[in-house]
């Protein structure tokens, strides 16, 4: 069950997607359900813990949040609601959108960001793309006094000491431009 206060807030149609992955990109699944293939933006973390997935051809649940405007309607998908609570808590941030608090999430574990927003980190907050001081001081004075239930609050360890998410499964680096390894219907597709 969904806890109370999340329930409250986001009263939306799509809980979860559960269905074999068709498609697979480092910011984008489309998971078939039932004959429907639902596109889903995606953050680095989920997609490490799906690729073994989408490699095997098994079922994958992803969390939804479902974000509806005048010009567009987006799914994202999560692959624990830990990640997908705190989407939802960044993008209760004002200046904070979808897109930005991906990139948050594609950044750091939910554990990781947990951490680093009780520990009033803003310099590690500042060294995502798209937020700049004065929204990652936001984000802290935001969201400091909020409880966030992590499970697995200690962080991974990565090549250099540097963040686990900006790692793919292959240890190759992920940033700005990459397009890597898609996957296609279970099969590997190097772009």
């Amino acid at each position: 069950m969904r806890g109370d206060d999340e329930k409250d807030k986001y009263c939306a149609m799509i809980e979860y997607v559960s269905g074999k992955i068709s498609e697979l990109t480092p910011t984008e699944a489309v998971v078939e359900a039932h004959g429907v293939g639902y596109v889903l933006n995606i953050s680095l973390t989920t997609y490490a813990a799906i690729q073994p997935k989408a490699e095997s051809g098994e079922t994958a649940r992803l969390w939804v949040h479902e974000s509806i405007r005048e010009d567009a309607y987006d799914l994202f998908g999560f692959s624990t609601r830990d990640e997908r609570m705190l989407f939802r808590a960044l993008i209760g941030v004002s200046g904070i959108g979808g897109m930005t608090a991906r990139m948050v999430l594609s950044t750091f574990t939910p554990a990781e960001l947990a951490t680093i927003i009780q520990n009033e980190d803003v310099r590690a907050l500042k060294s995502v793309k798209g937020v700049g001081p004065k929204a990652a001081a936001r984000i802290v004075v935001d969201l400091r006094d909020k409880a966030f239930a992590i499970e697995g609050t200690a962080p991974s360890t990565s090549p250099k000491g540097e963040s686990p998410a900006t790692y793919d499964l292959n240890g190759l680096r992920v940033g700005k431009g990459y397009k890597g390894i898609v996957i296609r219907n279970g099969k590997k597709v190097i772009r």
